[in-house]
Order: structure tokens, then sequence, then C-alpha cells
């Protein structure tokens, strides 16, 4: 893995926490009886209420995900893992993490190259105990030497837990390409055509 790469992890980790306002490979159909059942188990039964109070949730989410980036800012990666489910997943760019523990650890090697972390949540939905979202994120980190900044977008996942509170069970994170050619590249400094 590249310093480049590398230098991504932090960026793509913090942006799927971002669900304010608001994952390791798995073979295939591992695990989707059991997250099909939990969704399942979310919706409301008979004599449940149907509705509940999506600005108290919304302020929740809202609070975990300042406490996402909060934790990330610190480099606290065991602080930002407490916020997945035990089975959750997280997938970016660079990899992908499935579990706290794996996690924790995914984060912790991205953040020694991290800096300064903001996060820009964009649409919030929920249904049930089930909320997604989706946002922007610019992170500066350092790469061979160079400080830089990256860009991404994320999508997260959330669920209620049994408790009330509300947990990642699966995040999406990609970084922006660069702008401009790769390092490296030929650069055309002809300013003409190649045609003859």
């Amino acid at each position: 893995m590249g310093t480049e790469s590398r230098a991504a992890i932090p960026l793509i980790l913090v942006l799927g926490i971002a669900l304010a306002a608001c994952e390791t490979e798995v073979e295939q159909g591992a695990g989707m009886e059991e997250d099909t059942a939990a969704m399942e188990a979310m919706e409301p039964g008979p004599g449940q209420p149907a509705t509940m109070d999506t600005a108290a949730d919304r302020q929740a989410l809202e609070a975990m995900a300042e406490e996402w980036q909060q934790a990330a800012n610190a480099d606290d990666a065991a602080a930002v893992a407490a916020l997945y489910t035990r089975d959750a997943m997280f997938v970016s760019s660079t990899g992908s993490a499935e579990g706290p523990q794996a996690i924790q650890q995914m984060l912790g090697e991205g953040f020694q190259q991290a800096g300064e972390l903001e996060i820009t949540p964009g649409e919030v939905s929920m249904s049930g105990d089930v909320a997604w979202g989706n946002g922007t994120f610019s992170q500066t980190v350092t790469a061979g030497g160079a400080e830089q900044t990256v860009e991404g977008d994320y999508l997260v996942v959330v669920l209620r837990q049994p408790d009330g509170t509300w947990k990642i069970a699966r995040h999406f994170s990609v970084t922006s390409p660069p702008e401009g050619p790769p390092e490296g590249a030929p650069q055309d400094t002809a300013g003409g055509s190649d045609e003859a």
C-alpha cells in the first residue's frame, strides 16, 4: 500500500461517521439473513407505534456524528469504533474492516497521517429503527512528507439499538480523485495538439 493510499484511510474513515444530521471481505451472502432478520425486527408490529420522535432521533444522530468527528480529530480510534455495531462493516477506497476491533485498527493506522477532519452532512432519512445518510468530508493528511487535502463522499446506515442509542452498521467512504494528472505522468509541455 503506497503512502498516497494510506493517507486516504483517515479521510475515508471520518466520512462514514458523518451520518450527522446524522467494512474485510465477506463471503457472498454471509450475514444477510441476520441483517434481514434485524431489519424485520425493527418494523413496528401489532400494537407498536408506527411513528417515533424523529426530531429527537435526528438530534441523537447529529450528536453521534459530532462525537465521531471529535474523536477522529483527537486520534481516538477506540472512541470512534465504539460507535459501530458488533457486526459493522466499514468500506473505503483503500480497504475494508468488519467489526469494531478491526475498524479501530484500520482507523488507528490512518489517524497517524491524518490532520483536521471536516464533515459536511447531506441528506438523512429514517424508517423505523434504521437511518441512512450521506455527505462529504475534507481532511488534511501527510503523505511522503507533504501535506495535502483529501476530499470525498460517504454513506452510512445506522441502526437503533435496544437501549435506544444509534450505532453505525454500514459505512462506505470514497475519496475523490486528485485534480490534475497523476504524479509522474508525462506533461504536455508543447502546448499543441497531437494532430499533424
